[in-house]
């Protein structure tokens, strides 16, 4: 995906989450170019304290891919990193 339809997408989960109630922030999990996990904050919707939007991609991309270790996606705040282009990826040993 490019960048500029990565972040179109992360704004959208930010909108989600502000129609919910909730602080607007959405986050994807890019795993070789392609989107493995989403989320948008949701603490106050799960009672949940750590249903933030980029702990819920997480949980997204283990889940779709069966992995415990996401050491090959990009951190949180690649986005915005690629948006400024200064992408950071981390390959799998």
């Amino acid at each position: 995906m490019r960048q500029e339809e990565l972040m179109r997408r992360a704004l959208e989960l930010a909108q989600r989450a502000e129609q919910e109630g909730e602080v607007p922030i959405g986050a994807l999990v890019v795993l070789n170019d392609e989107v493995v996990g989403e989320g948008w904050n949701r603490p106050i919707a799960a009672a949940d304290p750590t249903a933030h939007a980029e702990i819920q991609a997480m949980r997204a991309a283990a889940k779709k891919t069966d992995r415990v270790s996401l050491a090959a996606a990009e951190r949180p705040g690649g986005a915005a990193r690629r948006a400024r282009g200064g992408a950071r990826r981390f390959p799998v040993p």
